[in-house]
């Protein structure tokens, strides 16, 4: 009788989970996990200026502009160094930067697109290759 009461009680285990009913559905709606972001600037376009001849720094001494249909950056004077530059902080868009020093030719390049994450711009660096005037 312990066998048949031991198989009985199978039966009804198993029984028992074939009725249950099924787990409920993910939510895939749910919000997601929250981002942690910096406190921190950050520049959307990045841009150094290189002699075209040579492929030496040039930034030092350029005066550089950044337009989009709504927001406009620029240095304020000629930039201090051969550092790359950063302009339109935390401004996503799409952009047209001149670049411009004496000596050399107007530089410029368009439909430069900057993009955005949960937190910050997502950095474009734009090489401006000069050539000296003829």
């Amino acid at each position: 009788m312990n066998a048949r009461i031991t198989s009985s009680a199978i039966v009804l285990a198993l029984a028992g989970l074939a009725c249950r009913p099924a787990a409920p559905e993910r939510d895939t709606t749910a919000s997601k996990p929250s981002v942690m972001c910096t406190m921190q600037a950050v520049a959307a376009l990045n841009v150094d200026a290189v002699d075209s001849a040579t492929g030496a720094p040039a930034t030092k001494g350029t005066s550089i502009v950044a337009r989009s249909e709504s927001y406009a950056d620029s240095t304020n004077g000629p930039a201090p160094s051969d550092q790359s530059v950063g302009l339109a902080f935390e401004k996503a868009g799409t952009y047209t930067v001149t670049v411009t020093k004496p000596g050399y030719e107007p530089w410029s390049k368009s439909g430069i697109v900057v993009g955005r994450d949960e937190c910050h711009v997502l950095p474009v660096r734009v090489t401006a290759r000069l050539q000296r005037h003829s």
